[in-house]
């Protein structure tokens, strides 16, 4: 077989040994660098929101909430700050005083308790306060906001609602900075062999 046939023979077996290990790495969810966040479709019906801020009503229609976070993008290295607000059934802000009393939830696929806010209020708007989270594993997640009661700060005075709304979301490993440095290389290998493959063709054809 000719030299130039068996070297580039042997281009083509890099090529896809190295396509095969990143796309080995790339389905690696165990892989802690970068993680990104990315917003799904609501569970509850009535939103048609897929990036955050999503927005969804009550079961009763009576409040919607929308709960955001930044950055988009979210790193596991950092911090999520999630927000979230409450609006009345006509999507108008909440009248004051109108503080809220809610659960703020994140679940794993398994139903296994990621991160957990309880007897969370908001301001007399409706808006609460930042919760922050700090992701450590990649894969779908769902978020559950209940709202207890709205109303003033007294108990009193508060309305009883009891009603929760739950969005998806999927937390995905970012690109591998391993699988990275293995493009590099096998980049440089295939620049090699392809230099060695026209000097031998060069060679041959004086």
């Amino acid at each position: 077989m000719p030299v130039a046939v068996r070297l580039s023979l042997v281009l083509v077996l890099v090529i896809a040994l190295m396509s095969l290990m990143i796309f080995s790495l790339q389905g690696n969810t165990d892989v802690h660098e970068n993680t990104k966040v990315f917003a799904q479709e609501p569970v509850s019906e009535g939103s048609t929101a897929v990036f955050p801020p999503m927005r969804a009503p009550t079961p009763s229609g009576t409040y919607i909430v929308e709960v955001d976070w930044q950055p988009e993008m979210a790193g596991i290295e950092g911090d999520t700050v999630f927000l979230v607000k409450f609006l009345d059934g006509s999507d108008a802000p909440l009248t004051p005083p109108s503080v809220v009393n809610y659960d703020f939830r994140l679940t794993g696929q398994d139903l296994a308790p990621i991160k957990a806010f309880f007897g969370q209020e908001t301001e007399d708007d409706g808006i609460g306060r930042p919760l922050i989270v700090q992701f450590e594993n990649g894969g779908p997640m769902e978020i559950t906001v209940t709202i207890h009661s709205v109303g003033s700060l007294s108990s009193a005075d508060s309305l009883r609602v009891d009603e929760s709304v739950a969005f998806n979301m999927t937390v995905v490993p970012e690109f591998p900075i391993s699988a990275l440095l293995l493009v590099t290389a096998g980049l440089t290998a295939a620049v090699i062999l392809i230099n060695r493959v026209q000097h031998h063709l060069f060679m041959n054809a004086r």
